[in-house]
C-alpha cells in the first residue's frame, strides 16, 4: 500500500525530520493517522514532532496488527536530508525495554552505514 507522507511510524519520523515549513505543509495537507482524530493544529502537534527530532527515532504499535511493535530510525542522504528510514517489526510480547534498546542500536548502526554510503558524514 502507498500512504500519504507523515503516515505510520516511518512517515511520522521522516515528516518530523524535514524543515519545519515542509513538515507543517505536509501535515496540514493530509493530517496523519497517528494523531488519532481530527487535526489539532500545528501548535498542538509541535511537541510530538520535537520529541521525534530529539530522539531521531519513532516507535509504535499496531501498524500491521495490535500484536506488533515497530521502531524506525532515519537514513540521511549526502545533503543531510532525511527521505528514507529503516524499521524493524517486533512481536509486542517481546518488546521489552532491553529488546527495544538492542534493536535501536542495531538499526542506528545499519542506518549509519546506509547514510554513509549515500554520502552523509555520520549519524
Amino acid at each position: 500500500a502507498i500512504y500519504p507522507a507523515g503516515h505510520g511510524v516511518m512517515g511520522r519520523l521522516i515528516a518530523a525530520l524535514q524543515p519545519e515549513e515542509k513538515t507543517r505543509a505536509m501535515l496540514e495537507k493530509d493530517p496523519p493517522s497517528w494523531l488519532h482524530g481530527p487535526w489539532p493544529g500545528w501548535e498542538a502537534t509541535r511537541p510530538l514532532l520535537e520529541e521525534l527530532r530529539t530522539n531521531k527515532c519513532a516507535m509504535g504499535r499496531g501498524e500491521t496488527d495490535q500484536d506488533t511493535a515497530v521502531i524506525a530510525v532515519p537514513i540521511y542522504d549526502g545533503m543531510g536530508q532525511v527521505n528514507n528510514a529503516v524499521c524493524v517489526l517486533i512481536p509486542y510480547m517481546l518488546f521489552t525495554p532491553e529488546e527495544r534498546e538492542r534493536c535501536l542500536g542495531i538499526l542506528r548502526r545499519h542506518a549509519g552505514d546506509i547514510s554513509r554510503s549515500l554520502g552523509h558524514g555520520s549519524e
